[in-house]
């Protein structure tokens, strides 16, 4: 079992590995920057970071966002997720879908967990406002493997 000392020097890592490669790219003008709430199994901060040019990486190709949520009681609990977003505009329809594999990590009742994610959905836009729908299923690697899905309905406001 990892430590929580180790855990959060391995979430530290990650997290500033995301922001500083989501900093370093251009983002399309008009959206940028979505900051909002989400509510659901878990109810939080939403986040999503539009990127440019494209990052290819393998198998990996047109990743378009990158998708954080974050929730905590501020106490016990904390859950964060991280998505590399595709997206697509649905033909003949106002609604976009988004796919992207993505990791997860949180501290439960004292324990640390680690998982990989995958999380697919729908949005619409009005004006500067997102209106988004998602399910994420997720296989927790560390420390037990098991398996579990998360959901949300959210709303951000672009910057």
């Amino acid at each position: 079992m990892l430590s929580v000392k180790r855990s959060a020097v391995l979430s530290g890592l990650v997290l500033v590995c995301l922001v500083t490669t989501a900093s370093a790219l251009a983002q399309p003008e008009g959206r940028k920057l979505g900051v909002g709430g989400v509510v659901g199994r878990t109810n939080g901060l939403s986040i999503k970071l539009y990127l440019s040019p494209t990052i290819q990486a393998g198998d990996i190709t047109d990743i378009e966002a990158i998708d954080i949520n974050m929730s905590s009681n501020l106490k016990d609990y904390f859950f964060w997720t991280g998505h590399l977003l595709r997206e697509r505009q649905i033909p003949d329809s106002p609604l976009h879908y988004f796919i992207g594999p993505g990791i997860a990590f949180g501290r439960e009742r004292g324990h640390m967990f680690w998982a990989l994610s995958a999380t697919v959905g729908v949005y619409f836009e009005r004006e500067r406002f997102e209106v988004f729908m998602q399910i994420s299923p997720r296989i927790i690697v560390l420390p037990n493997v098991q398996g579990e899905f998360g959901s949300g309905v959210g709303l951000r406001y672009y910057f």
